[in-house]
């Protein structure tokens, strides 16, 4: 199919490489930490004409306003309760637009990430070497990234080697450029193009996790390539934190292990997730969360997973809560 060009592309006269684009973020916030997510918007708002904030009913929303309100371009829109990420996208982008057209590129973020400084001119300006017949049809660009626990974290989150060999390979579709193509790319620190964003929209129902996956590849049908950038251009943190005998580890809680579960179990179904990316996404957060509370975890971690699995089989969506979920989530919570 052909690719429509981006509107930041489009001038009459004078030389392409002079048009600036527009560039607006969204960032997604759910009682985060505010010294991280102060970084975190005085990374972006030099590289951005606009940030938006879209707050899932967080407690701290006064700090969140005030901290808000010491950058010009950055708008805070708290809801009042847990929406999701992927609806939190939606209304960010919705707000971006309100009064005007999407931005040329819209940047959309977690709110523990940390973009490098000059990371989107350093997108931008790859994509613009690529030539105007290739770039065009980028339309999704993710920032590669790296993360780096503080010091008193142990990153834990590590699948057998074997399996992400195997699901690096299935996501990898070839080097272009600066950039590699993939199946799929994480959604913080991700270019979206304004033309994506008019025809494919995040999935409301799979509220959090794996809703990345499904952009791409709602984005890819459409002809939109994929891609992520060679340089390393993100700080970006895995999970929540546990202490356990005397040190903190990194690790995805009761909650996120039966999202992922769910929805990497309805995605694969649907030929959305590879076979060996559902099992290295789902082995990864189970091996993460037993390693981080013990052997005594595993008939919980297990029955997590089941029910997980079984809504995914069923099609059960949306924002779901178990008790026996939440019970599993206290219990480690104040270790």
């Amino acid at each position: 199919m052909r690719i429509p060009t981006s509107p930041g592309s489009q001038h009459q006269g004078g030389d392409p490489s002079d048009v600036q684009p527009r560039i607006g973020a969204v960032v997604v916030t759910y009682h985060p930490d505010l010294d991280r997510l102060r970084a975190s918007l005085g990374r972006l708002v030099p590289q951005t004409e606009r940030v938006v904030v879209i707050d899932n009913g967080s407690s701290c929303v006064g700090d969140l306003q005030a901290l808000v309100a010491t950058f010009r371009t950055v708008e805070l829109v708290p809801l009042d309760k847990n929406v999701g990420i992927a609806t939190g996208f939606n209304v960010g982008i919705d707000r971006l637009a309100r009064g005007g057209p999407v931005p040329d590129w819209v940047l959309t973020m977690d709110q523990d990430s940390l973009l490098h400084e000059g990371a989107v001119a350093t997108m931008l300006a790859d994509l613009d070497r690529l030539g105007g017949g290739t770039s065009q049809r980028f339309g999704i660009v993710g920032a590669r990234w790296s993360t780096a626990p503080p010091p008193d974290e142990v990153e834990v989150s590590r699948p057998i080697s074997y399996l992400r060999r195997r699901a690096d390979a299935a996501d990898d579709l070839g080097p272009v450029g600066e950039f590699h193509r993939r199946h799929r790319t994480i959604s913080s620190g991700s270019l979206i193009r304004g033309e994506v964003l008019e025809s494919v929209r995040f999935r409301d129902e799979l509220f959090i996790d794996q809703v990345d996956t499904a952009f791409c590849f709602d984005a890819s049908r459409l002809g939109w390539v994929v891609a992520e950038t060679d340089a390393v251009l993100m700080d970006h943190r895995i999970g929540v934190s546990v202490e356990r005998r005397g040190s903190t580890r990194s690790y995805e809680n009761g909650q996120r292990l039966y999202y992922i579960a769910r929805n990497s179990t309805y995605l694969a179904l649907r030929g959305v997730l590879h076979p060996i990316m559902y099992l290295v996404d789902v082995a990864a957060v189970c091996r993460s969360y037993v390693f981080a509370h013990g052997r005594r975890s595993v008939p919980g971690c297990l029955a997590i997973v089941l029910v997980g699995v079984l809504d995914g089989l069923t099609g059960r969506l949306g924002r779901r809560e178990y008790r026996f979920v939440d019970r599993e989530v206290k219990r480690y919570a104040t270790r």
